[in-house]
């Protein structure tokens, strides 16, 4: 019963510019298309060394959902909270 409202996602062309950075030879012609180099270090697995493709992505959206669930991702970490009414979905 999640809902997740008012989406925005930011850096995702920047992310893409900023892989491809390490190999340019020119970086004034770095462009935020997507390449298989890119897609392969957005999925690259954690602690591989290969992972920081998505730390220059930032989501941000309002969620609702169970109580258990909130408890949850404060508990874990899952992500950083700005702000948290305590609405429980029922």
């Amino acid at each position: 019963m999640e809902v997740m409202t008012n989406i925005c996602i930011y850096g995702i062309d920047n992310a893409i510019k900023g892989s491809k950075y390490p190999m340019a030879t020119n970086t004034n012609d770095v462009d935020s298309k997507w390449t298989k180099t890119a897609v392969n270090l957005a999925k690259a697995e954690i602690g591989s060394g290969h992972d920081n493709f998505l730390n220059g992505i930032i989501a941000q959206f309002d969620l609702k959902f169970s109580n258990k669930a909130w408890v949850e991702m404060e508990r874990y970490h899952f992500m950083d909270f700005i702000s948290s009414i305590g609405r429980v979905l029922q």
